[in-house]
């Protein structure tokens, strides 16, 4: 047998899920396709904030995943692989997507397909899936991270108070170039089948005992209860890595509403880096016409304390992005 995983934004936890699926299913080993090893399912897949120490089979291109599916045709035993097409575009990885899964349901393989809700979209570029604790708190990393997403990013850095050398710069260069709500839009079109199971990475971090089981029972895979406390306790772990992630998203035009209406509100259980602030310094920007009136390398943590650093933005040249404040 073999199951395929997707998801939304290439990040939602595909090794945790994966992981979880051949451990609670008592498989003991898997077979690792980039070295054509047996590996065993480890008993902890947790490092550095990330399931990573489970490697997944990772499908980039439909080359990869024919030879996958050609490999396993005639074998027994549990086998899987994840799909994160290698494309130029965010409309290109998402046709591709949908394409797969058309593909696997006609060939009655199911597919676990990882799901988030409008700016949970943004995820992946507030965590990425660098091999690095708190890499967000590194100055070359997160310029590395926006020359990324922006490849014009640096072009014309002189037209920041420290040509970009600063986290006050980064923050601004950030919320210059976000656009939430292309990130919004490119979101596929969810294709319902009966071999296919759309699931949220919010209620997977949330309930993940309640996700995993129907998970399983999806995959018609045998439960074991007796290790499900050990499983537990790892994704309480795992989980409290992310969870911050959703809260944030989930809490965007709350934090920015209460910033713009003087309203004190403690920001401390969002972990905030300066990623998560120029989120909130576009919108203040783009939709609100505020910035920061004096130089801030780390931004308070209460949206009271955070109001009164603001005044009316003197940058030119802003698009109009949104309707009204």
């Amino acid at each position: 047998m073999i199951f395929s995983v997707t998801g939304e934004q290439f990040n939602l936890g595909s090794h945790f899920l994966i992981w979880s699926v051949h451990y609670l299913s008592s498989q003991k080993t898997y077979y690792r396709q980039k070295d054509k090893s047996t590996r065993k399912i480890p008993e902890n897949p947790l490092t550095d904030d990330t399931a990573h120490r489970f490697f997944m089979n990772h499908c980039r291109s439909e080359e990869d995943y024919q030879k996958t599916l050609e490999f396993v045709s005639n074998r027994t035993g549990l086998y899987h692989l994840k799909y994160t097409p290698r494309k130029k575009t965010i409309q290109e990885y998402n046709e591709d997507i949908a394409r797969f899964h058309v593909f696997m349901a006609e060939k009655n393989i199911k597919v676990l397909n990882t799901t988030c809700d409008d700016l949970q979209h943004l995820i992946a570029f507030l965590r990425f899936d660098y091999q690095i604790a708190n890499w967000q708190y590194d100055m070359g990393k997160v310029k590395e991270h926006c020359q990324h997403y922006w490849p014009d990013f640096f072009k014309n850095k002189e037209i920041y108070l420290d040509n970009l050398n600063s986290w006050h710069d980064i923050r601004e260069g950030i919320a210059f170039n976000l656009r939430p709500a292309d990130v919004i839009r490119s979101a596929p079109n969810r294709i319902f089948h009966d071999n296919i199971l759309h699931h949220r990475f919010e209620d997977f971090l949330q309930d993940g005992k309640g996700t995993i089981e129907r998970v399983l029972n999806f995959l018609d895979l045998p439960y074991n209860n007796e290790l499900i406390v050990n499983w537990s306790r790892l994704h309480a772990e795992w989980s409290e890595y992310l969870k911050h992630y959703i809260f944030f998203c989930n809490d965007i035009k709350l934090i920015v509403s209460n910033i713009v209406a003087d309203c004190p509100m403690d920001l401390t259980k969002y972990k905030m880096d300066v990623l998560k602030e120029g989120v909130l310094l576009h919108f203040l920007m783009f939709q609100h016409e505020l910035n920061l009136k004096v130089k801030m390398e780390v931004l308070p943590q209460n949206t009271k304390q955070i109001f009164a650093l603001l005044g009316k933005n003197q940058r030119t040249g802003l698009e109009k992005l949104y309707d009204e404040k």
